[in-house]
């Protein structure tokens, strides 16, 4: 009788220790999903102010899977990048999207049929030309450990919450009566980038460059809190951008 009494003592305290690494392990993996990273210029904190160039690799594609459509824009620039806070890792950038034009999408693999001329994007002032997509965001960088002492590096971008609490962007299009897309549609929420060059975690030396990827497959991982909207429907970004110092300094993000 003891015997079974301190077996089941044993069973019960070995459960209760594994529960509590298992709850130990899981509080530390969710904390670490958005622990706050730094800009360094060569090995320091980038100081406040610092310019940042950018252009985008290739095109770049907004992914409305529910109605679809995607939006392939051909050219971005970076229009305002500034560094708020090296030991932060936080940055403002304002990005012009350009010759952008909506397409409808076929299948599983959302394959493009043809453009939708008729939904023409349409300039949101008399200095952009039409196809133009302005778009104000805050940039955090983030880390996620994917094993011990080893994190990837992530760049969030997020509203600016100086132009909205909530709208990254606003697509505005013509409205003829073979347009089914609303006149004015806001693009909310926040995308991820994963960075792939000028990733410090990694024992990268600084580069000149910092390239960040964003995917569907990215957004719908779960890793962060990132989560876009094209009006209602969930929509994803498909390209990447390379960014590099106005100064023309080695950098990195870690």
């Amino acid at each position: 009788m003891h015997k079974h009494m301190l077996r089941a003592l044993g069973l019960s305290l070995l459960a209760a220790l594994g529960l509590m690494a298992f709850t130990a392990a899981g509080a530390q993996a969710e904390a670490l999903k958005g622990v706050a990273g730094k800009i360094k210029i060569a090995g320091a904190d980038a100081a406040a102010g610092t310019l940042v160039e950018g252009s985008q690799e290739g095109s770049g594609t907004l992914k409305i899977p529910a109605l679809n459509t995607e939006i392939v824009c051909e050219k971005v620039k970076v229009l305002k990048g500034e560094i708020i806070s090296g030991s932060k890792g936080e940055g403002l950038g304002q990005l012009l999207y350009e010759e952008c034009v909506t397409w409808g999408t076929k299948g599983a693999n959302q394959e493009l049929t043809t453009k939708l001329a008729e939904c023409e994007i349409l300039e949101h002032s008399a200095s952009l030309a039409k196809g133009a997509i302005l778009a104000n965001a805050l940039l955090l960088v983030v880390l996620h450990e994917v094993s011990a002492g080893v994190s990837d590096t992530y760049i969030l971008a997020e509203p600016d919450p100086s132009v909205s609490t909530t709208t990254l962007a606003n697509v505005l299009y013509t409205t003829p009566s073979g347009c089914s897309l609303p006149k004015l549609i806001e693009i909310k929420g926040s995308v991820v980038f994963k960075v792939t060059l000028g990733d410090l975690a990694l024992g990268q030396a600084e580069e000149l460059y910092v390239l960040g990827t964003a995917s569907k497959e990215l957004s719908s991982s779960g890793l962060f809190t990132d989560e876009l909207k094209f009006g209602i429907n969930p929509a994803f970004i498909d390209g990447s951008a390379l960014l590099w110092l106005a100064s023309d300094k080695n950098w990195g993000v870690i």
